[in-house]
């Protein structure tokens, strides 16, 4: 089976920066949901739970990437890639307040599939993976501008990026 692989910020700006203001990423210009709340010293479990949750929307963002790559420009692909861009910028924002080193970007293989309704069905079920990550990470995470971010990030994957997946592949499960 051939998979897609898909690097460091494989499709840059792309025409998808028109949509940066949908679904919340135009919240604070970049800096993120949480960038009112005053910074405090935060553990190690928090450090931690920064990078699982920076790592797993670069994921996101190469899940998407590869999509886009293999059946083109199409919502709702071009516009969760970009909302996944979005939302890396608000965990390095939320890093760098609290002094997090953040690892280099590494990249993801995933299978092809057989339409694009398949890789929306995939793409729904990474999202509810998603929802439960953040879940763990919040019962972990005590610091308050973390959890506020975490807290967006959940929302924004529930709300938003699994139904517009899910009525794109034709299941409004």
């Amino acid at each position: 089976m051939r998979k897609h692989r898909v690097g460091t910020w494989a499709c840059g700006a792309m025409a998808m920066g028109l949509l940066a203001g949908l679904n919340g990423c135009a919240s604070g210009g970049g800096n993120g949901p949480a960038a009112a709340v005053a910074p405090s010293a935060i553990g190690e479990s928090e450090r931690l739970a920064i990078l699982a949750a920076l790592e797993d929307e670069r994921k996101s963002e190469d899940f998407y990437e590869a999509v886009l790559a293999e059946y083109g420009r199409r919502q709702p692909m071009m516009m969760l890639a970009n909302q996944e861009r979005c939302h890396q910028r608000w965990l390095h924002s939320l890093a760098s307040r609290h002094g997090v080193e953040l690892p280099d970007r590494t990249s993801h293989e995933f299978d092809r599939f057989a339409s694009f309704e398949d890789a929306c069905r995939a793409g729904a079920e990474a999202e509810r993976e998603n929802v439960a990550l953040y879940d763990r990470l919040l019962a972990e995470t005590n610091d308050p501008d973390v959890r506020s971010t975490f807290e967006r990030l959940r929302w924004v994957s529930l709300e938003r990026h699994l139904p517009a997946l899910e009525r794109a592949a034709g299941d409004a499960s």
